[in-house]
């Protein structure tokens, strides 16, 4: 998918093309692939004003996505009460595992690690909002903007909906103060 979806989209060359990132599907011009994915091709948008058609640039940006991913998962598993040890075993197992390899390798799979990092910056925001209620509303502005953006960025961003009441119980957090997230 890296040819078609970098290296020969024409889309991604100017910013001046976002109107169809957001009008079109992920590969506009064939039917067997109708994502909708519009902040994943701004992305590659941004990638492309940065790095040009030098493939090193994407594959950096991918890996850096990734580790801003372990340490949002390791910083996230500290805030709902995991001790250092267990989030940190955590955190470095998630980094190594191979099931990551492709997301970080292959420039298509940016959508993996982009997604993921969204949707944790989302949990993220949302503990923000229970500890400290009284600016609940403006971190559930920006976890519901977050969490969006994660969906734009792979469909699988609507996880964060089933994230929040888990980190929930796993927090203890009293069902009042989350069910406004």
């Amino acid at each position: 998918d890296d040819a078609p979806l970098v290296r020969d989209n024409l889309r991604i060359r100017s910013f001046s093309n976002a109107h169809d990132w957001f009008s079109t599907t992920l590969h506009a011009e064939e039917e067997s692939s109708q994502y909708y994915r519009p902040l994943l091709l701004a992305s590659f948008a941004a990638d492309h004003a940065v790095w040009g058609p030098n493939a090193f640039g994407y594959h950096l940006m991918n890996l850096l996505w990734h580790l801003a991913n372990v340490v949002l998962m390791a910083a996230l598993a500290r805030r709902i009460g995991w001790g250092r040890g267990a989030a940190y075993l955590a955190a470095w197992i998630f980094a190594i595992h191979p099931l990551h390899a492709q997301a970080v390798c292959y420039i298509s799979g940016r959508g993996d690690v982009q997604f993921l990092g969204l949707s944790l910056l989302a949990c993220h925001v949302v503990l923000s909002a229970w500890e400290q209620p009284g600016r609940s509303a403006l971190w559930n502005a920006a976890a519901a903007a977050l969490a969006s953006a994660a969906i734009l960025t792979k469909e699988m961003g609507a996880l964060v909906l089933v994230w929040v009441p888990l980190m929930a119980w796993l927090k203890g957090t009293p069902k009042k103060t989350w069910l406004t997230s």
